[in-house]
């Protein structure tokens, strides 16, 4: 029987973003302990909600073209002072998540919005059944908080709304 010299002898594999081994390759080269596969999902979720704060700040400077009377009837362009402390909120979340929050593995979801009367609208999800509405007027931060179908209203400043939103989530 004569051998067909367009097959190969030994097929090379690749699998991409791992590195391969100096000597032969095997399938349990690739097994990895729980630990280091938690580490690199943290990893992951880190730069992936780096990446959505990174795009919410770009909504927020965008923000500040938008002009007066965006909506019908009469509305005011977000004050330069509430873009600045909607985005410092933002960051702090964005910079907690990345240090502390991912531990849980909960992303939290934020919606912003401009408000008619000059500010931004934030709704946070923090879990399914627990979500902050905050609206911000230049320095003056009001936030409605829902939990299980129950509303308590507050009032924080820009120093401490992080924590007091923080604390939710233990």
């Amino acid at each position: 029987m004569s051998q067909n010299r367009n097959i190969p002898y030994q097929v090379e594999y690749c699998i991409p973003g791992a590195q391969q081994p100096s000597a032969g390759f095997s399938i349990f080269n690739l097994q990895r302990n729980e630990k280091e596969i938690l580490e690199q999902c943290k990893i992951e979720r880190r730069s992936t909600f780096s990446a959505f704060v990174t795009a919410r700040n770009y909504y927020l400077n965008r923000l500040a073209f938008l002009g007066n009377n965006w909506i019908s009837g009469s509305s005011k362009q977000p004050t330069e002072q509430s873009i600045q402390v909607s985005r410092e909120v933002l960051n702090d979340i964005g910079n907690w998540y990345a240090s502390e929050g991912y531990k849980e593995f909960i992303f939290p979801k934020i919606l912003m919005s401009p408000t008619p009367a000059g500010g931004i609208a934030m709704e946070i999800e923090i879990f399914p059944t627990t979500r902050a509405f905050v609206n911000i007027l230049n320095e003056n931060i009001e936030y409605e908080l829902e939990k299980d179908g129950y509303y308590v209203e507050y009032q924080a400043t820009k120093e401490n709304i992080n924590n007091q939103l923080q604390t939710l989530y233990k």
